[in-house]
Formats: structure tokens, sequence, C-alpha cells
């Protein structure tokens, strides 16, 4: 498990579509493990193989998790009242933010 999750963010922090060499390097594991893996992955959607050259990239459903988490969190319930009087006191754009792991995070 801690393996596909690596690859996920190493998918991420890189923000392109990566070759099974590369994520083998990057991640110092052989390949035939490095591709059970990413097919694991690839059947549940979380990463997606290019049917051009068979790099691989974030999923869909990573997206439909995070839309999943934003849309059962709370803070975003309680916040529109007063993001709203903020709107309409000061005439501009306002965001909710929260602080993660030293990162501000758009909600």
């Amino acid at each position: 498990m801690a393996k596909a999750l690596k690859i996920l963010d190493l998918l991420a922090a890189t923000q392109k579509e990566m070759s099974l060499a590369e994520i083998a390097q990057k991640m110092d594991l052989p390949k035939s493990t490095l591709h059970g893996l990413l097919s694991t992955m690839s059947d549940f959607g979380y990463i997606e193989q290019s049917a051009f050259d068979g790099r691989y990239r974030l999923g869909i459903r990573l997206f439909e998790v995070g839309n999943a988490v934003a849309n059962n969190w709370d803070v975003r319930r309680v916040a529109a009242p007063y993001i709203q009087h903020l709107v309409e006191e000061l005439e501009e754009t306002v965001h909710l933010v929260i602080l993660d792991k030293g990162e501000v995070l758009y909600i």
C-alpha cells in the first residue's frame, strides 16, 4: 500500500506522464514489482496509461475521491455565510483556504 501511495505522490509532484523505467528509477523498485502495482492502480482508475506511448499519469478516480472529500467538509457550509458577508461588504473576491502541512489549500 505504501508503495502505491508513493507512486501517486511521485506522479503528482512531477506533474507529467512518466514511463515505467522513469518511475522504477525514481522509486528504486524492480520494473516487475512496479508493473504489478501500476496495473492494479490502473484497474481501479487511480492511474491511467497513455495508449500512444505507454506512459503513466494520475487517473480520474483521484479527482472523484477529491470531490468526495471536498463535499463532505462541513467547513464550506459553515463558512459560506461569512464569505458571502465579506463579498458583499468588501466587493472583492473571497477565497476559503486552510493550512495543510505548511501549504495553503484552496477549498
